[in-house]
């Protein structure tokens, strides 16, 4: 099993490399839904990584993650 900081790492490259796609789109001249609705899902992937980021820095340093829907809220 990867340790905390080989899966920080993971999460870090799969944000960055999102960002770099976020960027090719950004150029576009006209977006079509279809594209709108892909940078919505890239952005959930942003968000979603940095929740994945945090958690395993709580459970590295053994402190419970709260059971709430706004847990990262609670801390």
């Amino acid at each position: 099993m990867a340790n905390v900081k080989d899966k920080i790492l993971a999460e870090n490259e799969n944000i960055e490399n999102i960002l770099i796609e976020l960027e090719k789109v950004k150029k576009k001249p006209s977006k079509e839904l279809v594209v709108l609705v892909g940078i919505g899902a890239f952005l959930q992937n942003i968000y979603t990584g940095m929740e994945n980021i945090l958690k395993q820095i709580l459970l590295h340093q053994n402190l419970p993650i709260p059971e709430s829907p706004t847990w990262h809220k609670d801390l």
